[in-house]
């Protein structure tokens, strides 16, 4: 990671000294020149300097080499050998941006918002570094892949190219996108953002890359023809961009494969939560999007429901997590069966020193701020079985802290690529945006763990830093061949995990378990139905409709003659044992004694009844001597005489 960012750095020097890192393919400076003119003199020179001061008096993600790289800047712009009145509104744009990137922090950005806002389209000098939210100018969504290309998972239908699912982007006018981003990046060209995103969003190296790979579709105003590897042939082809000009279909990349049955989360329209039972199985699979308002309310109210429903685990996606207000942060109640506390914020100890931490005054945050590292719960429940997370580089800020805060719950497994790693906040606007047209954020305040407080979090990459050493990670992303059979490798590969984990830890896995929540080695089922019977909801393996004692239930009663169906429940003599079932032994046992062996008594009890209108015997089966399913008549009396005298057989056996 440090060579990376040490090559980022040269990138940065080399575009601010007006000369690429390679030979681009096409020199964009002068087209940047005439679409947005000039500042007036002495523009630039003092936005330079707002922006230089405020981010070198205030901004708490400082690290020693993003210091350097800070102060290496200041010499280049103030040492006399450049002059601000010479360049362009459009390149002065750039060069502000490209500043603030050295700072390695998402929540760290400046831009000309009339700039950066520009509508792209063929010829616009704009270059696009993001690659997700409304991706309608490409019509797919993209994700990088580790060669350095670009594969298609989402695409609307009938895309103008012909691109599905699959596909990779190579690059444009044969030249790979990998090589040709960097080459467009050391021009003084402008990023693309939109209202109130970043225009370069994650904050470490890897993050940044992927997001720069994943961007190669929307950049496609630049070139004249895109290269494309068709996943259902392996042959690359060529197509001209000129047939995604007015390309408008919506399509809202967020790095997740749809699934059926389970909607995604509309935060345009304030919906930030959303859930459903992944098919065919009995776990339940969250999307978390970010904290926009009401977000808090919609994850509790779904958490509710999901931990009243018998799970055999819990997926929580958070790849696409855009972070938002602390106050909507999630709470983990009844997760966690003890609260703890992991984390804290840290600011600017003095306005000189910019490394010097310290914790924060309570006079200067609200409550929540303090509390942000506080988490768990209630003694009197918590969720044991999986709970599997989803995370990606589209997390970032809260979307980054989440995650971390359910990987310390005992039965959590993180999946996925790392996070954004922007574990610092920009609640300090005021101190920062007060540029007319400008946006400008800082990093402030940033984060620590209680377990290192001496090793803020602002240059850690969740959860691959040695930091996190607690964390259960699994890495894995996207592939092509996953996509194209419509399935997504992160969920698989979550699905998996949960259904190969033991929950009840009864020596069955989840997904060979007919009970996975509650321990049952000998795996019975006596209706055979295929739920165990401590999970049926009636076990009743005689299908009369009352369930078998000894196994809980709550939509049926239990039987009280379970081996044999009775659906009227008769209980003659009122001793909880059915008529059908109270014969003791074997038949023939009819008087008030059943634990007397067949005697006199009980051959002179059946011919009262039967001959003289006797009390009817309290178990009307024990009087069916030979089982015929009838009234006792003569022929169970001769079998009772020729058994008890003349050593004839048994009578049958009660059921």
């Amino acid at each position: 990671m440090v060579i990376f960012r040490f090559v980022c750095v040269i990138v940065l020097l080399f575009a601010i000294a007006g000369s690429g890192v390679a030979e681009p393919v096409e020199n964009w400076e002068p087209a940047v020149d005439t679409m947005w003119g000039d500042n007036a003199p002495g523009t630039n020179s003092s936005i330079f300097q707002t922006i230089w001061a405020k981010v070198n008096l205030h901004l708490a993600g400082f690290t020693e080499e993003t210091s350097d790289a800070w102060d290496s800047v200041y010499t280049f712009y103030t040492g006399g050998s450049f002059d601000f009145d010479t360049v362009s509104r459009g390149q002065f744009c750039a060069r502000m941006q490209r500043m603030m990137a050295v700072l390695n922090d998402g929540h760290s950005y400046t831009t000309d918002l009339t700039v950066a806002n520009t509508p792209l389209g063929p010829g616009v000098p704009m270059l696009k570094s993001l690659h997700f939210g409304d991706v309608s100018h490409f019509g797919a969504s993209l994700t990088a892949l580790p060669d350095g290309s670009a594969l298609v998972f989402d695409v609307i239908p009938e895309h103008p190219l012909g691109l599905e699912r699959g596909d990779i982007v190579l690059g444009y006018d044969g030249v790979a996108w990998s090589e040709l981003y960097l080459q467009l990046y050391a021009q003084n060209i402008p990023l693309s953002g939109f209202p109130g995103m970043h225009v370069q969003y994650p904050s470490h190296a890897g993050a940044r890359l992927h997001t720069w790979l994943a961007s190669a579709g929307m950049n496609w105003h630049l070139f004249d023809s895109i290269n494309v590897l068709k996943h259902s042939t392996e042959l690359a082809e060529t197509y001209s961009t000129s047939a995604l000009e007015g390309q408008s279909t919506p399509i809202w990349c967020t790095e997740q494969t749809p699934i059926n049955g389970i909607e995604r989360p509309d935060i345009l329209s304030g919906q930030w939560v959303t859930w459903g039972m992944y098919p065919g199985t009995d776990i339940a699979y969250i999307y978390h999007a970010g904290m926009g308002s009401g977000s808090r309310s919609q994850w509790e109210a779904i958490l509710d429901t999901v931990l009243d429903t018998e799970t055999s685990g819990i997926v929580i996606d958070c790849r696409f997590n855009l972070g938002g207000s602390l106050n909507e942060f999630p709470t983990f109640d009844r997760l966690y069966d003890t609260a703890f506390d992991y984390g804290d914020w840290m600011d600017r100890c003095d306005l000189v020193n910019r490394l010097d931490l310290c914790p924060l005054e309570p006079s200067v945050y609200t409550d929540s701020w303090i509390n942000w590292g506080q988490t768990g719960g209630d003694s009197a429940e918590s969720y044991v079985r999986p709970i599997a997370v989803l995370i990606g580089p589209i997390a970032g800020s809260l979307g980054d802290q989440m995650p971390m805060a359910l990987s310390y719950h005992p039965t959590c497994k993180i999946f996925g690529k790392p996070t954004a790693g922007m574990f610092s906040a920009d609640g300090w606007g005021t101190l920062f945006n007060t540029i007319p047209g400008w946006k400008l954020e800082g990093a402030k305040p940033t984060l620590v763990l209680n377990s290192d407080p001496d090793d803020p979090l602002h240059d850690k990459v969740f959860p691959t830093d040695p930091i996190f050493d607690w964390v259960n990670y699994e890495e894995v992303w996207l592939t092509p061949d996953m996509v194209a059979q419509g399935k997504d490798d992160v969920v698989e590969a979550a699905l998996a995990w949960i259904d190969t984990s033991d929950t009840d830890d009864d020596g069955v896995p989840n997904a060979d378990d007919n009970c996975p929540w509650v321990s049952n080695a000998d795996q019975s089922d006596l209706d055979d139905d295929g739920s165990g019977d401590f999970c049926d909801d009636c076990t009743d393996p005689d299908s009369d409709g009352y369930g078998s004692p000894g196994f809980p239930s709550t939509t049926c009663e239990i039987d009280n003659c379970p081996g044999t169906a009775n659906a009227d429940q008769a209980d003659t003599d009122s001793d909880g044992v059915g008529d059908a079932c109270c014969c003791n032994g074997i038949r023939g046992n009819i008087d008030s004694d059943p634990a007397d062996a067949i005697d006199i008594s009980d051959l002179v009890y059946l011919v009262d009844y039967m001959f003289s209108g006797g009390s009817e015997p309290g178990c009307p089966n024990e009087a069916d001597v030979e089982a015929s399913g009838g009234a006792p008549d003569i022929s169970d009396l001769v079998h009772l005489v020729d058994y008890m005298f003349n050593s004839g057989p048994e009578p049958a056996v009660c059921p």
